[in-house]
């Protein structure tokens, strides 16, 4: 008798504990959107001007990028 006990309280412990990775993994999905949604609010904001600095640092970069290709 308790082995039948055993076997349904085990049961129904397993069936609990995918209902809780079930609604993790949900959360985790919703969570996921939500900060989707706020990082790309805050890219939107964004303005690019093109001034003296950010042309340096688009030449530096270049600058990178050829002396690895020749260095290679």
């Amino acid at each position: 008798m308790d082995l039948i006990r055993a076997g349904a309280k085990r049961c129904l412990d397993l069936n609990e504990m995918e209902e809780l990775r079930n609604d993790a993994y949900i959360n985790s999905k919703f969570e996921k959107q939500r900060m989707k949604r706020w990082h790309d609010q805050l890219i939107s904001n964004k303005e690019f001007r093109k001034d003296k600095e950010s042309y340096s640092m688009i030449q530096g970069s270049i600058s990178f990028l050829g002396s690895s290709s020749q260095g290679g």
